[in-house]
């Protein structure tokens, strides 16, 4: 283990969780190809290994899926692996991670792949630890230093979740009939969501996942990532728009109503 990898793992445990060092010690540990897997209770040897081989799948789907859009493999061999906390439960987890209430996991380190679960979850193989690993995964592809905007985080991860996405598709069909969705401008220039209930987050989650949807069926994957790379750079979003699609961008309210008429077809 690297210097810097040691340095930030001790950060992870002991200024983002809030935690005293000790409380850390006597964590189990399991390894696969790219993973590593750490839990506390030693009876979670067998799901920790579960956890592991799903994760070595995913990753494989991911690098399959995204391959055409990068040069080189996503976690080469030799390279350090991907760190997955199993807290023992979501109570576990949020005393811990002081992450807010509605939350069950987090990607903590895109470079370092730091990646913090609850075990109790129900959807844990199949939205949790997919949603997290492509979060790294979206990071390191687009290889940028600045935050990409929160919208195109969200989407892209929720909608490489392997459950069917009805509840976020009845939330949002229920908004829009309501006419109640989050403008244009809000969804795209919001950078937190700390600050949200669960059902603000819901909505977030369900338009940021029907928008990016949108985009990448209209324009294809490859000037979609390019727009998130851009924007990642720093790049004003009227330039980015115009440099991704080639095309001027049609303004907040010109784009909800692309959108929407996506939606209705």
């Amino acid at each position: 283990m690297t210097c810097r990898r040691w340095c930030l793992l001790m950060a992870f445990v002991i200024f983002s969780m809030n935690v005293p060092a000790p409380a850390y010690e006597g964590w189990f540990s399991e390894e696969s190809r790219h993973f590593t897997a750490y839990f506390r209770d030693p009876s979670a040897r067998a799901e920790a290994e579960d956890v592991l081989r799903a994760a070595e799948v995913f990753r494989d789907r991911l690098n399959q899926k995204w391959k055409p859009f990068r040069p080189w493999s996503f976690w080469r061999q030799g390279g350090p692996r991907c760190s997955i906390y199993l807290f023992q439960s979501k109570r576990d987890f949020l005393e811990t991670t002081r992450r807010p209430s509605w939350s069950r996991s987090a990607a903590v380190d895109a470079e370092e792949k730091i990646i913090a679960l609850s075990r109790d979850s129900p959807t844990l193989m199949r939205a949790e630890l997919p949603h997290e690993i492509a979060h790294l995964y979206f990071r390191q592809w687009l290889g940028v230093s600045g935050p990409v905007p929160v919208w195109i985080e969200e989407g892209v991860a929720l909608a490489e979740e392997e459950l069917p996405a009805d509840k976020l598709d009845a939330v949002l069909e229920s908004r829009i009939a309501q006419r109640r969705t989050i403008p244009m401008k809000e969804l795209l220039e919001r950078t937190r969501l700390q600050d949200l209930d669960q059902n603000s987050v819901a909505l977030f989650y369900a338009q940021s996942r029907s928008l990016v949807i949108f985009l990448t069926e209209r324009f294809g994957p490859s000037r979609f990532l390019a727009l998130a790379r851009l924007l990642g750079r720093k790049t004003p979003l009227t330039s980015a728009w115009q440099q991704a699609f080639d095309l001027p961008f049609p303004g907040f309210d010109g784009l909800e109503d692309q959108w929407l008429s996506h939606l209705a077809r």
